[in-house]
């Protein structure tokens, strides 16, 4: 690489010297090839020269670029004790992860903080979050167990709800109480205020639902 640059560099330094030379009028016909070599020469290499400084200079200048591009840059110097905390100490915490905004911790992302804990774990997993403003969405909809978790047997989660069952709750439309209260007593109409005979009421259709033919036993004795 130094050859390199210092062929270049002769090379730019007697194309200049050729291109500032004098023009040779009236030269005596003895100048051969030899002197005018000679002459280009001495001009390129004269101490005063203007050339050589500014070629020496500006390589030199490309010898420092090139030197400060390949520098490695220097690791920011994180701060761990603010990932010290009380909680995690408890002996049911299997794993902590960390996330912060300066590149500091396990993750930038509080989404992928919560996509990394692993599922069905038994231990506690610990997620502690430096100060700062994460713009994320969070959707909390995973694979929930228990009662409630079939989809067939309770409503389906919003963002799921195709054009279908979603027409239901759009149109203007509202509740009819009568679908939601006991079916009127054969006997007459009871206060639902009175609370032992609505008692009463219940036990009894309760009773004929259970029971069809005691319900039949009762219509026929009423």
């Amino acid at each position: 690489m130094l050859w390199t640059s210092a062929i270049f560099i002769a090379f730019i330094s007697i194309l200049i010297a050729l291109n500032t030379l004098p023009p040779t009028t009236n030269a005596p016909s003895e100048t051969t090839s030899a002197s005018l070599v000679h002459d280009i020469v001495k001009r390129v290499a004269s101490p005063g020269s203007t050339i050589i400084d500014k070629l020496i200079s500006l390589w030199r200048g490309h010898g420092r670029r090139h030197h400060h591009h390949h520098r490695k840059k220097h690791k920011k110097e994180c701060d761990k004790s603010k990932w010290v905390s009380p909680i995690a100490s408890d002996p049911n915490v299997a794993l902590i992860l960390t996330v912060d905004l300066k590149g500091c911790a396990n993750f930038s992302s509080v989404q992928k903080a919560i996509d990394a804990v692993p599922d069905y774990s038994p231990s506690r997993i610990l997620i502690i979050i430096d100060s700062g403003v994460y713009r994320s969405v969070y959707f909390g909809e995973y694979e929930c167990m228990g009662p409630g978790a079939n989809y067939t047997l309770r409503t389906a989660y919003a963002k799921q709800l195709d054009q279908c069952e979603a027409a239901r709750f759009m149109d203007i439309s509202y509740i009819d109480g009568r679908e939601w209260v006991l079916p009127p007593y054969c006997g007459g109409w009871s206060n639902p205020c009175d609370h032992g005979r609505h008692r009463e009421l219940i036990k009894t259709y309760q009773s004929s639902i259970d029971d069809p033919s005691n319900s039949r036993g009762t219509s026929a004795d009423m």
